[in-house]
Formats: C-alpha cells, structure tokens, sequence
C-alpha cells in the first residue's frame, strides 16, 4: 500500500508533538510506502529537514504557500467557462462551493494563478460578492484582501499531487483541501486525524492579530471554516484524541458518524500504583507533589495553623522554605516575616536592566505615568 502523508507546517521540518507522532507511525509500518506532501510558508523552508527520513518514506513532495507563479508570462488570462465562473464565484460567496470544477479548472497545466486573480472573471466575482454582503466598506481594499486570502488557496488547488491508495491528513485546512482534491482525481480513501482543531486555532490567532481589522477578520475566519467543510464533506473518517474535540469538530459540519476517538496512547493502569516520593526525595528536589489533585486541594482548604501540604497554609509554607533553601528570600517562621535576600535583589536587578526587557518594561513605567 502506498499512503501519502499530508502534513502543514510540521514534519520533517520541526520538531514537535505532531512531527514525533508522523516520525513513528512511519517508523510503526515498514512493509509500507509513504510518501510524504509537506505544507510550507515558503521555499526557504526546502530540503531543511530536521528528522532522519525513515527508509520507507519514497518521496517528500513541498507545497509553498507564499510561493511565486510559474506559469509562462505575457498576456491576459483566458476567459473562464461558465460552468468554471460559477465554481469560482460560489467560492467567494460560499454558496453550494462546486469543488470538482475548482479541482478540474486548476489542474490544467495552462493556467495561472496570478493572472486568474488579476482577471476580469476574478473582478466580477469580487463585484458580486461586494454587492451582494459587503458594500459598507472600501472596494479597493476589499478587492486586494481578497486576492491576498485566495492566493495560498489557489497555489494549494495547482498543485501537483501524487497518486496514492490512501492519503492521511493531519489536520483540515490547506491539507485536508489537498486530500480532498486527491480523492478526487485519484480515488482511494482520506483519514484526518486533528491534534488540535485547526479552524478554532486560525480562529482564535486571528481574533488576537493585529495585521487584520474589523470584517476582515470575520472574512479570513471564514475562509478556513469554508476550507474544514470541504475536508469533513470528503473524509472517510475523521479522528481526534478527546471527546470535547470531537464536539468541537461535529459543531463545524462534520458528520457525527464520521468521527472517532483516538486517545493519546498512555496506558493509564500503568501510573496508578507508582510508590509516593519520601520527605527526603521532596526536600532533594523542591517543591514535589504526588500528583495536581493535592495542589487543588491545598488552595481550597480553609484550615488554619496547620503545615500540612494538602493545605493552603502549608502549600505556602513549604514554597517559602523552598524559595529559602535557594538563597531568595530570608523567612522567618515564627512571626511570619519574609525579607529579600541580595540574591534575589541582583537577580531582579539584572532582569529590570536586562535589554531584552527594556522596551516592555519602558511601557509599562509609560503606563503608569500616563
């Protein structure tokens, strides 16, 4: 069987959760073919490959999304057909998007991605869209936001895919676009399997960008649920690795009979009778609890005069007996006094004046003045 793997931003250029995770499922199937379809930012990103390729991985294919085009120069872009026009601007208004022509329209060899967003076909559909749902702000900018959103999308549909018999996606987005379209043009079967819920992480980066304002946040939130939508439409199955994430993908359109748990491969019995640190194995490392349940404890209980770790008085107590076994603070535990040490003193010293620190520290003395 030869699977193609489907990875954006991850594996083998960087290290991580996803990355160690595709590393071993490669590893795990060595009578298997990978072949592995990596989603980039650019081309700088080629070749620079921090892992050791598995011997059954037979190709690495790079998709750039801020790339340039290729396609021969000169000239207008022909016209699109009807049946073409109507896929591009059911695109742009996310109304009933017909993917297949999308698909078929970009894998033609002649056509280029530049050109289509500089054609009359792409300024009609724009036109549309802004009559028809956002004619209270700027055309111009409207129209050049839009070219920006659908260049990446449009360099993802011209590419070039190889033929697999299953295509593995770790995530929807611009890869589950590239599995689907796989599907399309050479059948086989698509699995996603989400770490982490892309649409809801785009979403969640956008809300808090500064580079984009207003509307244009809620057009580029768009634009990757239009994109989560196609992947859940066209998967087989669909997997994530707890129950909420599961609510979360069946909330964004994809069919309940569709998903799967697929909890982190912890075996849990494994860690439930491990023998508790002693005293002095806690007092070696630090501040050292058997597991998070007891520091939850220790900041709900009231109980008064007492040093005991599972409660507040006494989490704070072994924290500052901690902190003094370091040399930072000098605390007195009779009356209850706790004064700084010079070590301490050097070390915020050395923190304030530190030059990586100076600008966020600058504002907020700015801050306070104002």
């Amino acid at each position: 069987m030869k699977i193609c793997l489907i990875a954006e931003g991850c594996y083998p250029y960087v290290v991580g959760g996803v990355s160690s995770w595709l590393h071993r499922l490669i590893q795990s199937f060595p009578s298997q073919e990978f072949v592995i379809l990596t989603i980039v930012a650019n081309r700088s990103w080629s070749g620079k490959y921090v892992y050791d390729l598995p011997e059954n991985v037979t190709e690495v294919h790079e998709l750039y999304l801020e790339d340039y085009d290729w396609s021969p120069k000169g000239g207008r872009a022909k016209s699109l057909g009807k049946k073409e026009y109507r896929a591009l601007r059911s695109l742009l208004l996310n109304q009933k998007v017909d993917w297949e022509s999308l698909f078929d329209l970009f894998q033609k060899k002649t056509l280029s991605v530049d050109k289509l967003l500089m054609s009359v076909d792409f300024l009609n559909a724009v036109t549309d869209c802004y009559n028809l749902r956002y004619s209270q702000i700027v055309f111009s900018d409207f129209l050049w936001m839009l070219r920006s959103i659908y260049l990446p999308l449009f360099h993802t549909l011209k590419m070039q895919i190889p033929k697999a018999d299953l295509y593995h996606c770790t995530a929807t987005g611009y890869a589950g676009v590239l599995g689907s379209m796989a599907k399309h043009i050479y059948g086989g079967r698509l699995l996603i399997s989400e770490h982490g819920i892309y649409t809801r992480e785009r979403e969640e980066e956008l809300i808090k960008a500064k580079w984009v304002q207003g509307i244009y946040k809620d057009i580029w939130i768009e634009q990757f649920r239009k994109m989560s939508n196609l992947a859940y439409d066209r998967a087989d199955l669909v997997t994530s690795l707890y129950e909420h994430a599961r609510e979360l993908e069946i909330e964004l359109g994809c069919p309940y009979e569709k998903t799967m748990l697929t909890p982190n491969g912890i075996l849990v019995e494994n860690f439930q009778n491990l023998p508790e640190k002693s005293e002095e194995e806690e007092e070696k490392g630090g501040i050292a609890f058997s597991n998070m349940l007891e520091v939850y404890e220790a900041l709900r209980s009231e109980e008064k005069g007492s040093r005991a770790k599972t409660t507040k008085e006494g989490f704070l107590h072994n924290i500052l007996n901690f902190l003094q076994k370091q040399g930072l603070v000098d605390y007195v535990e009779v009356d209850e006094t706790i004064k700084t040490t010079k070590k301490l003193d050097n070390f915020m010293d050395w923190n304030l004046l530190n030059q990586n620190n100076y600008q966020r520290i600058r504002k907020v003395i700015q801050g306070d003045l104002v």
